[in-house]
């Protein structure tokens, strides 16, 4: 019976790929493998950097988009987190999480 479920890595890429290392290691020796490495690691490098610096910009624009919200309203928000009274919402029996007069 055959499995429906398969690995995330295919056995068949990483022979290939260490037949391929294999091959330049013999071929050109260690300084053709680190440039073929170098090569195919430059795109990914700038696709992180790429996705680093947008990051980064969109954290600059919430940070600037919370400080104009609070300076149009100082008034903290009302919640636990904001020094909400939480002795008096505690859950007891019968009120279900609800808060007690």
């Amino acid at each position: 019976m055959r499995s429906r479920w398969r690995a995330t890595g295919s056995s068949g890429a990483s022979a290939s790929d260490s037949v391929a290392a294999g091959t330049l290691l013999m071929a050109g020796g260690l300084k053709a493998l680190q440039t073929v490495l170098m090569a195919a690691a430059l795109p990914v490098s700038l696709v992180i950097l790429l996705m680093t610096l947008g990051l980064l910009i969109a954290l600059i624009e919430e940070s600037r988009m919370a400080l104009k919200a609070r300076r149009r309203d100082p008034r903290p928000a009302q919640g636990h987190a904001q020094g909400h009274d939480t002795h008096r919402c505690r859950p007891a029996a019968g009120l279900r999480g609800r808060c007690r007069a």
